[in-house]
């Protein structure tokens, strides 16, 4: 009798016959091992399976580092996390390391449209872990039109959580510092996945705009490195 095939099994089968081939081929892994890693980007992203920024964009190993949980929600910065030795978020490391250790140029928060974390917050059906780490948006929650349907709502919510997260990361020591000496980019995007369209904020509008393939706005000041 065959196995039926299992998740694990098939993640294992595509590493040997998909990944490690293609990698061996172009000596991409020992490159990177021997060298180090040298990514350009950091894009912060929901844990969503559909969103995937490496499978999105169609990342080769070593060009962007990824950090990922619940709707992609980035808490301001508080000074009292390092001078109360309080534990700080992950995303506060994953920031640090990025831009003081890898001098990344390039930094995109990227939510995206149907999401499970932010519609469950709204709708109140949150587990407890959830909705603590979603009160990083209270403020701005408690201000959306409830007026409307509840995927317009979504819609809204969705928007207003990238918004969010985007002034944050402003706030951030490593972020002000690189943005002060014109070394990086920070910029925010949402993925409307039923389109497949991507859009980003313009910051003096306070509005998204979509992007065409021919108008991408620029990524990163950053020279060759």
């Amino acid at each position: 009798m065959t196995k039926k095939e299992t998740i694990r099994d098939r993640l294992i089968r595509r590493f040997y016959t998909k990944f490690k081939p293609t990698a061996d081929r172009k000596g991409t892994m020992r490159s990177l091992a021997a060298n180090g890693q040298r990514p350009e980007i950091l894009i912060i992203s929901c844990i969503d399976s559909r969103v995937s920024a490496s499978m999105i964009f169609k990342a080769e190993p070593g060009e962007m580092l990824n950090h990922r949980h619940i709707a992609g929600l980035v808490p301001p910065y508080d000074p009292a996390w390092e001078k109360t030795g309080a534990v700080l978020p992950a995303i506060a490391a994953s920031i640090e390391f990025a831009i003081r250790d890898l001098k990344v140029g390039t930094v995109i928060v990227k939510g995206h449209t149907h999401c499970g974390g932010i519609r469950a917050y709204i709708e109140g059906t949150a587990g407890s872990a959830v909705r603590s780490w979603m009160e990083n948006a209270g403020p701005i929650m408690d201000r959306l039109d409830r007026s409307q349907d509840s995927e317009a709502l979504l819609r809204q919510a969705e928007r207003e959580c990238v918004k969010c997260s985007f002034h944050n990361l402003l706030t951030y020591p490593a972020i002000r510092s690189a943005r002060k000496e014109n070394a990086l980019v920070v910029e925010a995007w949402i993925h409307n996945i039923e389109d497949s369209v991507l859009l980003h904020l313009d910051p003096a509008q306070g509005e998204f705009i979509e992007m065409e393939e021919n108008e991408a706005p620029a990524l990163s000041p950053v020279e060759s490195r």
